[in-house]
């Protein structure tokens, strides 16, 4: 699987610290740093010119895969000249590692210049227009760039806009074994549907349009399409549902810009523009005030379009903000199942028409934002709605679900607690809407952190459904795999096994529909047979990879099931298998979420635990330092992968004896601990005993002594829920030896073990 394209040894990544010249060039800076390359500024000593110089990243995460995108990249962008486009000088390999240089563009990228808010809507057409131009000179040389993206375009010293970081660009006259059918190349929020889908013998340079289009909305909204709380989260977005109306984000946007930007945005790759050069016409039109040939998409063509690719979803009643625009088009025919049907849908209809409609920017003179409409709506459905209730729940759980999608926990919980008692109420407590409100209350509750609440609606459901013989028979499948997913992620394994085997047999039953649900249930069984040491677990976690290998979506659990499926080779002490694994999982992150991502930087550090099974203590460090650096960027200094990370990258400076480098990052993986699982959790106290082995080679052992007596019972009642656990139990046995020691020394010279 890996074969030779594998590096033996792992190599420092290249940085400043160990290098100030390299071959013709003298660092004299880092500029950026992604997941494959590092940007320097550089001076091009025969020339004596300053340029950026661009050095593939070495060593045991450089497969031959990189490489060639990286000499893709190299020799894509060296083929253009165009005023915005950066051009390229030099292409070669120093002593093994590859680089190119570059004009060295004195400014800023689209990304920061949006970081306080949008664009003056003149300044983002001007910038896009000469992107476009960029783009479709490349498209006229049979390039396709496939990764525009705010980042990836610099704005000079002069206001131009330079086009840069050609990595994943193609041919388009010749297949590329970069691009296999199903692999996700780009970065989710601005590739078109056909890429986010992996269809990528479809893409053309109509989804270079696109994510035209997509840059474009950026800069007049301040953010991407689309957003969500995970990488396949807006993948999926991408695929099924329809960009929030730029204007709802910014009333300033000119209607005629919204239109253009609307188009290149289209879903149909047909109904897009068909060339850049197109789209860099119309914007110019726009810039002088002429009218464009574009013209705006009906409601009613998008709610039709949403309904079209949404049918399951519109039936379960979980919507996202995405379908506030579609909701007044399709509710009749996809969202009310009460007896008066056909009334209660008018209603339903108007009110939502009303409140969606867009205030005109001009009145009032404040920006209106979308939590604008959905707080207006909110306050608006009680007062108005009272003498209509089964209509007033549907507003309610339309918008509680709204509210859910955007993680605003405390505002949706109360919406969707009034649909749910109106519910109950009107059509009795075994109804499918109340069943349904109940399912959403789980998940919401769970999600939100309320696991014995969360479990309490979805367990309500569960009844509910199974009494309810209207109910779809996937409804208490999806129920039963949540249950399990719950009791799970709760620690109650045990209590999982149960819905979990219900949830694969009903599915089995359903057939290939039900693959990912089925698929997910395989994975919660197998960590809730892992938890209790049933050989089993081995059996139904190579079941779900099986399942999701031929899934078109099923690359994300793929990719987590594989890096469980590492951890059992490690407890095995099977450190060549625990790699392969480890490795495929991060392959597959890369080619999903782009290398420079929270789930990749997540994988890495799940790589460098295998490195330190190896005894391959400095290739640890390296991966755990360039996660580190990539979710500086990513993820709030508190999030709880990131003390993962920190926790691998201090073990390793302990390791390599360097314990004084060590203790601050660990202490800083400590607290972040303590906030995400509270200050007695099994993982607080695994970090406090890295720290301690800090602190016992700094000889400051009465430290040490305190924070391995209070972690020693939390350890050893983690191993008894799990005897088996080869690895826990050889990390307590060591602990408790270090402890002994330490007590030792410190009876024996206590003034020595505090120095």
């Amino acid at each position: 699987m890996f074969g030779d394209d594998e590096p033996e040894t792992l190599t420092l990544p290249v940085s400043l610290g160990t290098l100030d010249r390299f071959g013709d060039y003298e660092l004299l800076g880092e500029i950026a740093r992604g997941g494959m390359g590092v940007v320097y500024r550089a001076r091009q000593i025969s020339l004596n010119r300053l340029v950026a110089l661009k050095l593939l990243r070495d060593g045991a995460l450089a497969s031959a895969g990189e490489a060639e995108r990286f000499r893709v990249e190299a020799t894509a962008a060296a083929a253009l000249r165009h005023p915005h486009i950066v051009a390229v000088h030099e292409i070669g390999e120093h002593e093994g590692q590859q680089f190119f240089s570059m004009d060295l563009v004195e400014g800023r990228n689209l990304a920061d210049l949006t970081r306080e808010g949008p664009l003056p809507a003149r300044m983002a057409a001007t910038l896009v227009s000469q992107v476009a131009e960029a783009i479709q000179h490349a498209h006229e040389r049979g390039i396709l760039h496939r990764d525009l993206k705010p980042s990836n375009v610099l704005v000079d010293a002069q206001g131009t806009a330079q086009v840069t970081d050609f990595g994943l660009a193609r041919q388009t006259n010749q297949d590329s074994a970069l691009t296999l059918t199903g692999q996700v190349l780009g970065t989710p929020g601005y590739m078109a549907p056909e890429q986010a889908a992996g269809r990528n013998r479809d893409v053309n340079v109509t989804s270079d349009t696109y994510a035209l289009g997509a840059v474009l909305y950026h800069l007049i909204t301040g953010r991407a399409p689309f957003m969500g709380e995970s990488p396949a989260v807006v993948l999926r977005q991408v695929e099924e549902q329809e960009p929030v109306s730029p204007r709802l984000l910014n009333p300033s946007v000119p209607r005629d810009l919204e239109t253009v930007t609307l188009k290149a945005l289209n879903k149909d790759s047909a109904r897009r523009y068909a060339t850049a050069s197109e789209l860099a016409e119309d914007l110019g039109r726009f810039l002088r005030g002429e009218p464009v040939r574009a013209r705006p998409i009906g409601l009613t063509e998008r709610g039709w379009r949403w309904c079209r690719r949404n049918p399951a979803l519109a039936l379960s009643g979980a919507f996202s903000v995405l379908l506030l625009m579609a909701v007044v088009a399709v509710v009749t025919a996809s969202s009310i199942r009460l007896a008066a049907q056909r009334q209660e849908a008018e209603q339903v209809k108007g009110f939502l028409q009303e409140i969606l409609a867009a205030p005109d920017p001009t009145v009032g003179g404040r920006e209106v934002r979308v939590i604008d409409i959905l707080d207006r709506a909110r306050r608006r459905a009680t007062n108005e709605l009272s003498g209509a209730p089964l209509v007033l729940a549907e507003v309610q759980t339309t918008l509680g679900n709204t509210y859910y999608q955007l993680s605003m926990y405390e505002e949706a919980e109360p919406l969707l607690q009034a649909a749910l008692e109106i519910y109950e109420r009107e059509l009795g407590p075994d109804s499918l809407k109340a069943a349904e409100v109940k399912f959403a209350m789980g998940s919401l509750l769970t999600w939100k952190g309320d696991s014995p609440g969360g479990l309490k609606y979805l367990q309500l459901a569960e009844a509910a459904f199974r009494r309810n013989p209207q109910a779809p028979p996937h409804l208490l499948a999806n129920a039963l795999g949540e249950i399990g997913s719950a009791l799970v992620s709760a620690g109650r394994t045990r209590e999982a096994l149960q819905p979990s085997r219900e949830c694969i047999e009903r599915c089995e039953r359903l057939g290939p529909s039900q693959d990912a649900v089925r698929a997910s249930a395989l994975g919660d069984l197998s960590t809730a047979l892992w938890d209790l040491d049933d050989p089993e677990w081995r059996r139904y976690l190579e079941q779900s990879i099986e399942i999701n290998r031929r899934l078109p979506d099923g690359k994300v659990n793929l990719a987590t099931s594989l890096s469980n499926l590492a951890d059992g080779y490690l407890e095995e002490g099977d450190t060549t298998r625990a790699e392969q694994a480890s490795r495929e999982s991060l392959e597959l992150r890369k080619d999903l979420f782009g290398t420079n991502s929270s789930p990749v930087a997540f994988a890495l550090a799940r790589l460098g635990t295998v490195f330190l099974a190896q005894s391959n203590y400095p290739a640890a460090l390296a991966v755990a330092e360039q996660a580190e650096q990539m979710d500086a960027t990513l993820l709030p200094s508190d999030h709880r992968d990131v003390q993962f990370i920190l926790r691998l990258q201090g073990r390793a400076l302990n390791l390599l004896n360097r314990p004084q480098e060590a203790e601050p990052i660990l202490r800083r993986a400590r607290e972040i601990a303590k906030k995400a699982y509270g200050d007695d959790h099994l993982t607080v106290h695994g970090i406090g005993g890295i720290l301690a082995e800090s602190l016992v080679a700094q000889n400051r052992k009465s430290e040490a002594l305190e924070i391995l007596e209070a972690a020693l019972p939390v350890m050893r009642a983690g191993v008894e829920s799990r005897p088996a656990g080869s690895l826990q139990r050889k990390r307590l046995a060591e602990f408790e030896t270090l402890t002994e020691s330490v007590r030792r020394s410190v009876a024996e010279s206590p003034a020595e073990a505090v120095r």
